[in-house]
């Protein structure tokens, strides 16, 4: 398999911004065109497909004990940027069976939104920061959202 890039510019005369057409020829014949638009990540320039931010954004479900817990790992994953946004429901009821004894205790439900780089280290980021010695680490790709969404969670986890 062989990845051709042609690449055509242009201006955006209401906002005077720079788009950028790609041409994407996997397969030769079955050439398609991708609109991308001009990002910044750290500094650095790169340019994403339109649809880059829904193929790599991620939903990450763990759960903890006590609400303050899930209070204290939130506010360290969204100033790591590790996550651009993380969501405390409950409390939720778990019945689960844990070193040959079943549980039913109460716990926190902790929704991470983050993108798939991102995920990796946030398994890393859980042993040094998670209460839970095996702690759950559930990471869901995400189907389909808000572009404007996706780019903003991208960019928040990014700097």
């Amino acid at each position: 398999m062989s990845l051709r890039v042609k690449q055509k510019f242009w201006r955006n005369g209401k906002r005077n911004q720079l788009w950028q057409m790609v041409a994407v020829t996997v397969d030769p014949e079955t050439p398609r065109e991708v609109l991308a638009l001009p990002v910044v990540v750290q500094s650095q320039p790169k340019i994403f497909t339109l649809g880059w931010w829904m193929a790599t954004a991620r939903i990450v479900l763990t759960t903890i004990g006590q609400k303050q817990d899930a209070e204290k790992l939130a506010l360290q994953l969204v100033e790591r940027r590790l996550a651009a946004c993380v969501n405390i429901v409950g409390p939720i009821r778990s019945v689960y069976r844990w070193k040959q004894k079943i549980s039913n205790e109460p716990e926190y439900l902790v929704v991470i939104k983050t993108t798939a780089d991102h995920a990796t280290q946030l398994r890393s980021a859980f042993k040094e920061l998670h209460p839970y010695e095996l702690p759950e680490c559930v990471e869901l790709a995400v189907q389909g959202g808000s572009e404007d969404y996706l780019a903003w969670l991208a960019g928040e986890v990014s700097g």
